[in-house]
């Protein structure tokens, strides 16, 4: 499982790495159509691996309130990442396609090497 998780984060950073370095029209469309799908494959564990913590720290009667809890979490790193972006696109979209691709495929990496 954790193979795959470091496969799939690793080929839709690689995707968001090439989507800010193309300017083909038909290949950008068919990198939006893929995208999706590629930061969808790693969700899925990490999702399997916040249930799993869940029932480590005991509270699988209250499952939904730490579920919830974890996704204000997810929220506050989205809206720090929402002004980064908004600083990266100022100096050029592409940075922002390839800096964020560079981080999921860090982000793979280090969850990959700490599930070994």
């Amino acid at each position: 499982k954790s193979k795959m998780l470091l496969l799939g984060a690793t080929l839709a950073g690689i995707l968001l790495i090439v989507f800010g370095l193309v300017t083909v029209r038909c290949l950008i469309l068919i990198l939006m159509l893929i995208l999706p799908l590629t930061l969808n494959l790693p969700e899925y564990y990490v999702m399997e691996q916040e249930n799993q913590f869940i029932d480590k720290i005991g509270s699988a009667k209250n499952r939904a309130t730490a579920l919830s809890v974890l996704n204000m979490g997810v929220n506050v790193i989205e809206i720090v990442a929402l002004f980064a972006s908004a600083i990266l696109s100022s100096i050029g979209i592409e940075w922002c396609f390839l800096f964020i691709g560079a981080a999921v495929i860090a982000c793979a990496a280090v969850l990959y090497r700490s599930r070994e």
